[in-house]
């Protein structure tokens, strides 16, 4: 004879042991505990996964942009202009973290870092 498959029946059957085992489901609440508690968690997750879909958006979004960043510090003008700080030329007031050592290449590698994760995914 061939292997035993699982009823539908049966795999509901093990699905709702393993939830009670894992606590994930509370089987003394009451029904409308239950329920106010599952409107609470699909509310929720709706929520977190809009701001991740709103923040993953932005992330696309701000690609061409840290490209552009990119090209900046790897086609020279980025140690050009470093330079010129570097001789005191540049105004004292003016905002230059772009011009530091490594926040560029940190912010480069943060996004490949992303990329990575969600490989063949975005």
């Amino acid at each position: 004879m061939g292997e035993k498959s699982l009823t539908d029946f049966d795999a509901g059957i093990l699905i709702t042991n393993y939830i009670k085992m894992e606590g994930i489901i509370d089987m003394s609440e009451s029904r409308i505990d239950r329920i106010k508690r599952m409107e609470g968690i699909l509310d929720e997750a709706n929520h977190e996964i809009d701001g991740f879909y709103e923040a993953l958006g932005k992330f696309i979004s701000m690609q061409k942009k840290i490209k552009t960043l990119e090209a900046y510090y790897t086609g020279g003008q980025w140690q050009k202009d470093y330079e010129y700080d570097e001789k005191g030329k540049l105004p004292a007031d003016l905002k230059r973290g772009v011009l530091s050592q490594d926040a560029i290449s940190d912010l480069l590698d943060r996004n490949n870092e992303v990329f990575e994760h969600f490989k063949g995914d975005i």
